[in-house]
């Protein structure tokens, strides 16, 4: 009885693992991000990028020199912590790929027409969940 009874928790325990593990993986980058590419032409240099997660779906909204773009898809690389899109801004085709761990997106990277450009993204902390109150 007393086997028995080891070997349901040690089942217990590993599917709390996978679990915990799948949950890691499944993590998204949502919410708002201010980012920034110097190497960019004038007035794409910096913007702001509000991620949405929703059935399972990444999508994007972002301002950028006085506009508002809609990505609607932005997929994960093969269940790793990157990811990538393309979207077309101003005629011109771009693909950004990043990574997202540790609640930081990191090595962004936007390829257009020929050109490498250096993405930065920085999460933006409201008020409202510094404080827990609204000002």
């Amino acid at each position: 009885m007393k086997t028995n009874v080891m070997k349901f928790m040690y089942v217990v325990f590993c599917m709390f693992i996978c679990t915990m593990v799948s949950a890691q993986n499944s993590e998204k980058p949502t919410g708002n991000w201010e980012f920034s590419a110097s190497d960019a032409p004038y007035g794409y240099q910096e913007g702001t990028c509000f991620f949405k997660a929703k059935n399972g779906k990444l999508t994007a909204t972002v301002k950028v020199s006085g506009r508002e773009l809609k990505i609607d898809d932005i997929k994960a690389q093969d269940n790793t912590d990157m990811y990538k899109c393309q979207f077309y801004l101003d005629g011109a085709s771009v693909e950004l790929s990043f990574k997202f761990s540790d609640n930081k997106i990191t090595n962004g990277l936007a390829n257009a027409e020929g050109m490498s450009i250096p993405v930065t993204f920085k999460k933006i902390i409201s008020e409202t969940s510094k404080s827990g109150k609204k000002k």
